[in-house]
This record gives C-alpha cells, structure tokens and sequence, in this order.
C-alpha cells in the first residue's frame, strides 16, 4: 500500500522520511536566508535615506549662514 494511502486510512501522520525531513531543512534555510536578505536590503535603503537626508540640512544649513553674511 502506498505511504499516503496508509496516512489517509489511519488518519494519523507517518514521520516524515530522510528526504522529506531534508527538503524541509533546505525549504526552511531558503526561507531564512531570504529573511537575512530582505533585512540587509531595509538596512541599505534606511542608510541610503538617513545620508540624502543628512546632505539636504547640510545644505539647508548652509544656505541659512550664507543668507546672514
């Protein structure tokens, strides 16, 4: 009898096989390193933001002191 078949008749899970367990591992690191990759991209684009931001006071700083001379 095929494994499903004996899973859907007693109505309970077999563990799962060696390979199963290791397209879970793999499924679960892929998912993990997305996870690292997403984060590290938030982190680029947060620094990229704070640094525009940063230039456009300097700038508006200095237009401020050039206007009181």
């Amino acid at each position: 009898m095929p494994r499903d078949a004996a899973i859907q008749q007693e109505g309970r899970r077999c563990p799962p096989t060696l390979e199963e367990y290791g397209l879970q591992l793999l499924a679960e690191a892929e998912r993990r390193q997305q996870a690292a990759r997403d984060t590290a991209m938030t982190v680029d684009k947060a620094e990229a933001r704070y640094s525009r931001s940063l230039k456009e006071l300097k700038k508006f700083i200095r237009a401020r002191q050039v206007g009181r001379l």
